[in-house]
């Protein structure tokens, strides 16, 4: 993650006015189409005149040919008759290649006249298409514009300085990662969030569909439906990406939904795992709560209110089972565990802890992550 950059915004503007453009041109390949298709029409009935012109012209010789072939076989003796009987013969010839010419002729009209009314006919179809999409994606894309360029402009120095400071970190060589660091790299405020929507919606396909979706179902279906919908689908991905850009540079390269299958056939996902550690990371006090160099790290991430979080206690306790194959594990909630009464605090966090998985960091208050998506979604920014 880094900051956006002015040029990728301004590519969804030169997007927005291609698009714009796009219906000229395509306006114009349309009419030259059927320019041409017509033109078309034109040459083939010019060609069936013609050709029945000539047809007519034959059936005259071939009569002509006829009476003069029959006058001269009466005759005694009948001294052209074979010279006149060669001419019928000839004019027999021609006026069935006529005949030929003139149906082939008609029948390339007439396909002809049928090719230029499907072509107009599925041109309008995919003329009116495209106007459809350009007419419900250029709003957004200057829409998607118009945000970009006001949640830029809203960037100070210093927080440019600070994404770009955060998106850059890299753990120091030869010192352990511990657990402070950690709990730093998770804290992140509402920059931070908003600049890695931002990030996801230029370069995640998914992401930018949903977006769109939901911003075109609050005229439909309510705001009240979208804004549950944004709680359900887009914070909890904002929560795992905090954690993936936050401490995916602590190893090589990150796994996320890993599957584990245990001995009775059923399977659990570990949200990710963070692959060969550059660094030996400490998670917690005790042991079997650090890892060298090299070993893995597998993080489970929970998003939720503290009844959700509390309600999650005996799953979390299960899924800690599917991150038996890595050295270490842990498992970060939303600060909204802080919000349990300090028996249940203490109480889950000893479990997981037990686990194998203790609760380590916090990420920002689940409301707080709501409706900083909320507003990204809705274009409620500030």
């Amino acid at each position: 993650m880094s900051v956006i950059n002015i040029e990728e915004i301004e590519e969804l503007k030169k997007t927005s006015i291609y698009f714009k453009n796009l219906i000229d041109e395509i306006i114009y390949c349309k009419n030259k189409s059927l320019d041409k298709a017509e033109k078309l029409v034109t040459e083939t009935k010019i060609e069936k005149n013609f050709s029945h012109k000539l047809l007519m012209e034959a059936r005259t010789r071939k009569l002509l040919a006829f009476n003069r072939m029959m006058v001269a076989c009466s005759c005694e003796p009948p001294i052209d008759c074979p010279s006149a009987t060669i001419e019928y013969n000839k004019a027999s010839k021609h006026l069935k290649n006529m005949e030929r010419r003139y149906k082939l002729a008609k029948e390339c009209e007439e396909f002809a006249e049928i090719m230029y009314k499907g072509l107009e006919s599925r041109l309008q179809e995919n003329s009116y298409a495209i106007n459809q999409i350009v007419n419900s994606q250029t709003p957004r894309l200057e829409k998607a514009f118009e945000d970009l360029n006001n949640y830029y402009k809203r960037l100070t120095p210093n927080d440019i300085e600070k994404i770009e400071k955060y998106s850059k970190w890299m753990p120091k060589e030869k010192n352990p990662v511990m657990p402070d660091t950690i709990r730093e790299r998770l804290t992140v405020d509402e920059i931070m969030i908003e600049n890695i929507l931002y990030d996801l919606y230029l370069n995640d396909e998914n992401f930018k569909e949903i977006t769109d979706r939901y911003r075109l179902e609050e005229k439909n279906k309510g705001k009240e439906y979208v804004e549950i919908q944004i709680k359900k689908n887009i914070s909890g991905r904002i929560a795992e990406e905090i954690v993936i850009r936050g401490l995916s540079n602590l190893g090589e390269n990150v796994e996320t939904q890993s599957r584990t299958y245990m001995d009775d056939g059923s399977y659990t996902k570990t949200d990710l795992i963070i692959k060969n550690l550059r660094q030996p990371v400490i998670l917690h006090k005790g042991s079997e709560m650090g890892a060298r160099e090299g070993n893995d790290l597998a993080i489970e991430v929970k998003s939720g209110n503290k009844k959700y979080i509390f309600s999650q206690k005996e799953h979390m306790i299960f899924q800690s089972k599917g991150h038996k194959n890595s050295k270490i594990s842990c498992t970060i909630t939303t600060r909204d565990i802080k919000d349990l009464s300090e028996k249940k605090e203490l109480d889950i966090r000893n479990a997981l802890k037990d686990a194998g998985s203790p609760i380590i960091g916090m990420l920002p208050k689940k409301s707080e992550i709501d409706e900083i998506c909320i507003n990204f979604v809705l274009g409620a920014t500030k």
